[in-house]
Parts: C-alpha cells; structure tokens; sequence
C-alpha cells in the first residue's frame, strides 16, 4: 500500500520537513529592506530557510538571503549546521519530565489535505487514493524515536466540516491511521483517511481525537491529543 503514496510523500517531504530548532528565544526579526519589522520565534532551521512564528499570527518559511544582515549573522553564527545543540542542552527538559508531568514532547503539525470525491470503477493508477477526506500529520518528537502508530487506540472522536457534516460516516477497507517513518527517525507522516467527504463550498473542517505513537524499540505507546481545525478551501 505504501507504494501507492510515494509520490505524495516525496513533495510533503520536501515542502514540510525543516530541521526542528526547539526552544529559540523571540526576537524582532527584519527583512533585506528594513520595511518589514515582526517580533517572533525561530521554530525551524535547515541552514537556508528559516521557519517563523510571528507574534502577528503567521508562520512564514523565509530563505535566509530575504532576512537583514543582523537576522542572517544571528543565524550563521548561532546555528552553522542548522541546528542548535548548545541551545538544546541548555534549555531542554531533562528526560522523562515531560512525562512526569503528564505531558508529551511530541509535536504534531498538519502537511497536507485531500479530498477525494467518488468515482467509477477507477483503477488505482489513475485515482490511487480511495475516495474520501484525507489529512497528512507531521508527527515529530525530539526526545525519542517515532517507530509507528497504535491503530487500535489511536481514535477520532469527531471529524465534520464547518456545515455539520460528519466526514467519519460510511464504510471504508482503508485503515484510519497509516504511519511512514522519516528518515531521521525522530519523526514521521500519519496518514489519516475517513471515507466522507465534505460538503461543497466547505472552507474548513474540525478534528478532534488522540493519537497514540510508538516510541523506542519496545513500541511504548505516547498518547497525543488531536485538536485541529484543516483549512478545505472547496
């Protein structure tokens, strides 16, 4: 089955994926021009790109050349590889706090939606995703190792659009969760599929559910919540 998503995994791969930066400090940060001035929180950071998070309600994916002098220094010099170890030392949780407070490091983003409507008798190589609402999780946790997904816990416990309807409704051979590993080990792609797909002219829908991770060689479950709204834009 997993062959059938290649394609698609390769661009979210190369769209989404950015060395994780945890913890930066906020900052002002400027453009090449001196114009634009946004305070905000360096998340990512791959030595070219930078990921923003703006106190203005943006994140935004600016090549470095974009950025001030002063911006482009702080980066060169604070992160040359593109990551940060020191900061990381200095600043992370020591192991097992997160847990010890009931909470998880695991981060979970959305990369990517479809919404497959039905067809006739297609042949996979022509509609290779089954019809329905399909949704891309980047899961990622920086103290651990990503190693799958618990189908059997893992739930939805909700999952409609902005008109009410309830995109979980139907029947599907398709399993609810898939997982695929990325390469660094820390992270991966949930695959998420409900065989409903929205109403026409839906601009957003509404998840809600937990997730449950594997972690480590002994497959430990991470229970995660989900609570995301997706942008449709039908």
């Amino acid at each position: 089955m997993r062959s059938r998503f290649a394609p698609l995994y390769a661009l979210l791969l190369c769209v989404t994926v950015l060395a994780t930066v945890a913890f930066a400090e906020i900052r002002e940060w400027s453009d090449f021009t001196g114009a634009f001035k946004s305070k905000g929180e360096l998340i990512a950071f791959d030595g070219k790109v930078a990921r923003l998070s703006l106190d203005i309600g943006q994140t935004v994916n600016l090549p470095i050349e974009k950025l001030s002098t002063a911006d482009q220094d702080y980066l060169k010099s604070s992160f040359p590889n593109g990551k940060s170890p020191e900061l990381l030392k200095m600043k992370a949780p020591a192991k097992g706090a997160a847990a010890a407070a009931g909470k998880t490091s695991v981060k979970v983003e959305l990369a990517g939606v479809a919404v497959v409507k039905p067809s006739a008798n297609l042949p996979p190589e022509v509609a290779p995703l089954p019809p329905g609402t399909h949704l891309w999780l980047l899961v990622s946790d920086p103290e651990g190792t990503l190693a799958g997904v618990d189908t059997a816990k893992s739930k939805i416990a909700s999952f409609t659009d902005n008109k009410g309807t309830d995109l979980t409704e139907g029947e599907s051979t398709e399993a609810a969760f898939e997982f695929t590993p990325l390469p660094d080990g820390k992270s991966g792609l949930v695959h998420l599929h409900r065989p409903q797909v929205p109403e026409v002219k839906s601009v957003r829908a509404t998840l809600k559910g937990q997730l449950h991770l594997q972690s480590g060689p002994d497959g430990n479950s991470i229970p995660v919540p989900l609570n995301l709204e997706v942008t449709l834009g039908l």
